[in-house]
Order: structure tokens, then sequence, then C-alpha cells
């Protein structure tokens, strides 16, 4: 049967190092139990991998594709989008 738990060896295969780095970082932010909203998420690890907003948009969608985290439309005042850890 096929497993969504990937081994440290096919993650760096199938990512790229921003990649692992941002999942990583993502990683570390839910253990914190902050809520992970795109915006959260972007001022809190900015500068620790060094790109814009569009950069980390793109890098979060490579992620959810590759079926690293999934992300969630949340009503509040407006919308937003809320990173979830798999």
């Amino acid at each position: 049967p096929h497993s969504n738990n990937f081994t440290e060896e096919k993650i760096s295969e199938t990512l790229r190092p921003r990649e692992v780095e941002l999942l990583s970082l993502i990683k570390e932010l839910a253990r914190t139990g902050m809520e992970l909203s795109m915006s959260a998420v972007f001022s809190e690890v900015k500068e620790r991998i060094g790109c814009g907003y569009s950069v980390f948009f793109k890098t979060v969608n490579r992620l959810e594709e590759a079926g690293m985290i999934r992300t969630e439309m949340v009503r509040g005042r407006g919308r937003k989008r809320v990173i979830v850890v798999k």
C-alpha cells in the first residue's frame, strides 16, 4: 500500500533546498502552537530564508503540490489561507 510517510532522503530528492528549509521551519512553528496563517508564517521565516512574499508563496504552493503540507481558506475578517502540517 502507498504511504504518505516520506523519508528524509525521499524529501531531499523531491524538493529544492529552499523548500526543504521552509518545510522544516513550518514544522518548527507548528510545534509552538502558533496559527500558521500565510502572513504570520512569512513574517517569522522571511529573514531566515531570505526571500520576498512571492517566492515564499510559490514555495508554499510547491510544498502543497508535493503533498508535504496542505492549506485551507479560513473565514474571519476577510479570508486567510492557513498552512496545515501533515
